[in-house]
């Protein structure tokens, strides 16, 4: 029996390797995904590291362990970057709207 559940879990590593899940539970990932679903939606907000495991569901450490297997950075490094990019898109429509003004 122990022996079955160790080939079973060990099916189961294999997959999540090529899946690059890592040990994540869908459960988790679902947690995960609405997090950065909410950072993408709301970046001008304040995020600290108390206030994200609160709004995930998943504890801090569990947080910072499980973000990078999903989206690579870190979840601040994953802010600076959503901030990034929407500060990039702002740029590029105010410089729409003053070219079309002349």
């Amino acid at each position: 029996m122990i022996l079955s559940l160790e080939i079973e879990q060990h099916a189961d590593d294999l997959k999540n390797i090529f899946n690059n899940t890592g040990s994540l539970a869908k459960m988790e990932m679902e947690l995960i995904k609405n997090l950065s679903e909410f950072i993408k939606n709301y970046p001008e907000r304040q995020y600290t590291m108390k206030s994200l495991p609160t709004r995930s569901g998943l504890s801090s450490a569990k947080l910072q362990e499980d973000f990078p297997i999903m989206h690579g950075p870190t979840v601040i490094y994953y802010i600076r970057d959503i901030r990034i990019f929407a500060a990039e898109h702002l740029i590029k429509i105010q410089n729409l709207i003053f070219l079309n003004r002349k």
